[in-house]
């Protein structure tokens, strides 16, 4: 029988085991500064927002990824209710935007979700973050530009019609603060809660089905000014006048609704005794078809809007005759009018506001199409700091004010995956030469280009992302230009020509001088000798022969040299002066001071 190891050595073992399976079981995961570990950019298609900026503006996000499944379905999101889903105005995730879950499944990472856009223009891009394991309760009422959560105060009932009609009372809950809940009335089941325009609507049964949502000093509305808006499918000849939303009895105050030849019609009735100013559009509504109406009034007009085009208009004055006492009720004519509407509501709206007609084709678009509205961009995760690389190509270059080098950044993840997305925030800085701007190559790596400047050294590239400083860096060695040859033209005694040009430098080209004419001569000034020249028209010409030697090797088929003198100038030609040049009878390298009368 074989003893059994003590007890002290089979713990430690199956300690050991156990820590290496959480090790592998469990990679640790980065997470952004905000503490989730996922983001996907959000862009916002230019030609689906209309005239904008629009302050304040809700956008719908209805997607699914698969991504957006909890844990426990193959995803990556914590919390069952997907409270660890949120939404930001930046890529770090510090500014976050307000938003409202309608609908977040589970098991298919279906997310039907309102975020408010503080302003919504074109080029507008807003980032959704997910996989947070320390959120545990909602997150989306945030405040910003003046306002808590979705809806701003203009709003004054915001009804999704997502919930169970034959729930417990008050079954249709308002998402404004004023909480303008509406009840379930009729023989309404759990049945009439279909799909719809967005997400759940309510099948409106045509006999007796309506919701009533009780008197509010927020639904009286009493200015010059209201925005109604309704996505409505008509399932059957309508009841003459079938309502949509009203508020007010007989005189129908604030009412959009359809007649009996299925044309979408609103109305406003005024303080001033008028009576009502009945608005009926010339487009007849197709059944089983989505439309969505809007009734808007400024104080001066009255328009009916379908789709988000305008479909008829009145001229209107005064103020909104008032409503108080009075309930408000979607899908009848009125209470105790049994003049009920045939189909399905979603998503209806009270402001106290005449939005621009800018803003409701806008909001069309949004509701309307929302996978033609924005883009969702590819997963991204954190970059990692401490595993991202900075590298450099050529590592050498010369020190002549134009040589380049490519200074590349490639982003990782904690686990050195390379990143492959682009949209983070990624800066250089060098200790010589000049570094251009960074460019986002939107494939995880970031270039900007390093110029050397005249200094001789190393440039050590460093880098931040996100502000957070990159451990690795990068070094490039400006290598000092070698001058091919340095002249001094101080070799022959004083009133004599020089003979031979001396190179100081090393493997010294030495050449000797002929000459065009005599009027060349060697001089003692004050500050040192040189070479005079005092010659006029095209003569006195000096010519040093540089054919097979290092000048020639050097430069022949090069693109760029530098040629320096050093001189006194006390007159110059009418025309230009050439003081050297260098090359062939073409004269491909020279310099030239010219008069200011030269022609």
């Amino acid at each position: 029988m074989t003893a059994l190891a003590p007890l002290s050595s089979r713990t430690l073992f199956l300690s050991l085991a156990l820590l290496l399976g959480v090790g592998i079981l469990a990679p640790l995961q980065a997470q952004f500064s905000n503490g989730y570990t996922y983001r996907r950019e959000i862009d916002i298609v230019d030609a689906q927002v209309v005239t904008g900026p629009h302050t304040n503006f809700p956008v719908l996000i209805s997607v699914t990824l698969a991504d957006l499944k909890t844990v426990a379905n193959g995803g990556k999101v914590r919390n069952a209710n997907g409270y660890d889903i949120i939404f930001a105005s930046d890529q770090a995730g510090n500014t976050q935007l307000a938003h409202e879950i309608g609908t977040y499944t589970a098991s298919t990472g279906e997310i039907i979700m309102w975020v408010r856009v503080p302003s919504l223009a074109s080029n507008t891009k807003i980032y959704l973050f997910y996989d947070n394991a320390s959120i545990s309760t909602f997150q989306g009422n945030v405040t910003s530009n003046g306002v808590t959560g979705v809806w701003d105060s203009n709003y004054k009932g915001v009804w999704h019609l997502n919930e169970d009609p034959s729930g417990s009372a008050p079954q249709m809950q308002d998402a404004t603060s004023n909480n303008n809940d509406g009840t379930s009335n009729g023989t309404m089941t759990s049945g009439d809660r279909v799909d719809a325009k967005i997400g759940k609507g309510i099948d409106f049964d045509g006999s007796n089905d309506w919701i009533q949502a009780e008197d509010s000093p927020s639904l009286n509305l009493t200015g010059t000014a209201f925005t109604l808006t309704a996505w409505v499918k008509s399932t059957a000849d309508q009841n003459d006048d079938a309502g949509i939303i009203i508020k007010g009895t007989g005189a129908y105050e604030i009412h959009l609704g359809v007649q009996a030849e299925d044309n979408g019609n609103t109305r406003v009735k005024t303080d001033d005794g008028a009576g009502a100013t009945y608005l009926t559009g010339p487009t007849v509504l197709s059944q089983n078809v989505w439309y969505y109406m809007a009734g808007i009034y400024n104080g001066s007009t009255l328009r009916l809007y379908l789709n988000g085009t305008q479909d008829a208009t009145a001229n209107r004055t005064g103020n909104i005759l008032t409503t108080s006492s009075k309930a408000l009720v979607l899908a009848r004519r009125a209470i105790g009018d049994n003049r009920f509407f045939t189909g399905v509501i979603d998503e209806a709206r009270i402001s106290d506001t005449p939005r621009a007609v800018s803003w409701l084709q806008t909001e069309y678009n949004s509701q309307n199409s929302p996978a033609g509205f924005y883009t969702v961009g590819a997963e991204q995760e954190v970059a990692s700091a401490a595993t991202s690389t900075i590298t450099a190509s050529p590592t050498s270059i010369s020190a002549d004010g134009a040589s380049t080098s490519t200074i590349t950044v490639q982003l990782k993840d904690a686990n050195s995956n390379n990143l492959t997305t682009g949209g983070d925030a990624v800066t250089l800085a060098t200790t010589l030469g000049t570094l251009s701007g960074v460019t986002d190559s939107g494939d995880g790596t970031y270039t900007a280009q390093l110029t050397a400047g005249t200094s001789a050294g190393t440039a050590t590239i460093t880098g931040t992302v996100n502000a957070a400083a990159i451990t690795d860096n990068a070094t490039v060695t400006l290598v000092a230009v070698a001058l091919l040859a340095r002249y001094w033209f101080e070799e022959a005694s004083s009133g004599q020509s020089p003979t031979q040009l001396i190179d100081d430098q090393a493997s010294p080209l030495n050449l000797p001088i002929t000459y065009d004419g005599s009027n060349q001569s060697y001089k003692v000034v004050s500050t040192g000798r040189g070479w005079e020249s005092t010659t006029t028209n095209n003569q006195g010409r000096a010519a040093a022969l540089v054919n097979g030697t290092k000048i020639q090797t050097t430069l022949d088929g090069s693109t760029s040299a530098t040629i320096e003198v050093v001189l006194r100038v006390d007159a110059l030609s009418s025309s230009s002066s050439r003081i050297v040049h260098i090359g062939d009878g073409s004269e491909s390298g020279y310099l030239t001071l010219s008069s200011p009368n030269a022609s």
